[in-house]
């Protein structure tokens, strides 16, 4: 149920502009209340209001918005005044039409959103939520190596979603997706090649409760903004 409690956007903290020097990864919590019909939407272009409202799940319907809401305020901080020009490949990986400089990825998973934006470099991010699996369902996206570095780990759960978050980001930086055979390459080291393009994955921390990654050509720092929605 979608309580009736409207909400607005505000930062947390001062830094809002893109370091072109960083990896900048701004993330936000979706509201346990909220007012669906009180979200502006206005930000949205016409086709992705109708694909929008073509979306049955309302959870689903509620996590696209607070991702596009998420993914405004941080373009609007950085110049941008819409996302009019926001496109997604074939396979699903957005892009600027008018700002071909700014490469940016977005994942959400549970009630965590994060949104990872560069000026330098391509990038791909993946969040999951931690929760019980049944892994052996999952043996054949990894690579032998990887799955003997899961099995021998103590927390082999916890493993699990480091590499699948490295795998999806990297993917997802690369830009065909799960077109690309998740068990056709290895997340163990901090830098992979994919037909000869290399690549840097990193891991990192945002809530013990979730396991996130980023993959992008360029070994930069990781700055982490976190923006809140206030009742």
């Amino acid at each position: 149920m979608i309580h009736n409690n409207p909400v607005s956007f505000i930062s947390s903290g001062n830094l809002l502009k893109i370091e072109n020097n960083h990896l900048n990864i701004y993330y936000c919590y979706i509201p346990k209340s909220y007012n669906l019909e009180c979200t502006q939407l206005s930000y949205l272009s016409l086709t992705e209001q109708e694909i929008l409202d073509s979306i049955k799940d309302e959870s689903r319907k509620v996590k696209t918005i607070f991702s596009r809401a998420l993914l405004f305020h941080v373009l609007n901080k950085n110049g941008l005044e819409d996302l009019h020009d926001l496109k997604v490949t074939r396979n699903g990986k957005p892009y600027l039409t008018n700002s071909r400089n700014i490469h940016l990825n977005i994942s959400y998973s549970g009630n965590l959103i994060i949104c990872a934006i560069s000026f330098n470099t391509p990038i791909g991010v993946d969040v999951e939520k931690i929760k019980p699996k049944n892994l052996d369902h999952f043996k054949l996206y990894f690579t032998e190596q990887e799955w003997h570095n899961i099995s021998i780990n103590e927390n082999s759960l916890k493993r699990f979603y480091e590499l699948w978050t490295r795998k999806e980001a990297l993917v997802k930086a690369d830009g065909r997706g799960l077109s690309i055979d998740l068990s056709s390459f290895s997340c163990l080291g901090n830098n992979e090649q994919i037909e000869r393009e290399n690549w840097y994955i990193k891991n990192f921390l945002v809530d013990e409760g979730y396991s996130c990654a980023i993959a992008s050509k360029a070994n930069d720092p990781i700055r982490l903004i976190k923006f809140e929605f206030s009742a």
